[in-house]
């Protein structure tokens, strides 16, 4: 989530602090690691406490390995957010962000994200099909990857379907301080 926020401070720090509603899009989402076993978990929320004008948040995790899909729902949210007539919605889609751009739960999205995708090395054209879906939809986007070669390599597809980047592979200042295990 505060990968996501660095995102949107990067891109147009006005724009989303002045935003009453918000449309947020994961690419390549996995039940393991945005969905924490598949619940709708409420560290999503934590983007409307950072952007206190934020009345309605959506949420789209979108990927094959989801596991789930079901429509825009609201989701339950924090006292306080209750208390300032806040809500914050959820979608599941198991499907490929291309996919799911012709689809009828499609939201045109204010922010994408995609984490650890791996796209240089897995389903790489698969993934430059949805990037080119990002590329039409003009929105700003965030990836993440395991490590800073695999960013760069990364980066070499993004380049290769004309994305236009706004900074080069870093490590992110937000990225995992535990070391673990990668099958």
């Amino acid at each position: 989530v505060n990968t996501i926020i660095m995102g949107m401070y990067l891109h147009d720090e006005k724009h989303f602090t002045s935003r009453e509603e918000l449309t947020i899009h994961v690419a390549g989402a996995n039940t393991t690691f945005e969905l924490e076993g598949g619940s709708p978990t409420c560290v999503w929320e934590e983007i409307m406490h950072v952007l206190p004008r934020v009345k309605r948040m959506n949420v789209f995790l979108v990927g094959p390995e989801t596991g789930v899909s079901h429509p825009l729902t609201q989701v339950q949210a924090c006292p306080d957010c209750v208390t300032k007539g806040r809500v914050r919605l959820q979608c599941c889609q198991q499907t490929t962000y291309h996919e799911f751009r012709a689809s009828e739960h499609f939201v045109t999205p204010d922010f994408i994200a995609a984490f650890n995708t791996g796209m240089f090395e897995e389903c790489t054209e698969s993934w430059k099909e949805s990037l080119n879906v990002m590329l039409e939809l003009n929105a700003p986007c965030i990836f993440t990857s395991y490590n800073l070669l695999e960013a760069q390599a990364d980066e070499k597809v993004l380049e290769q379907v004309g994305a236009k980047l706004i900074r080069d592979a870093e490590l992110n200042p937000f990225r995992a301080q535990i070391p673990k295990v990668d099958y």
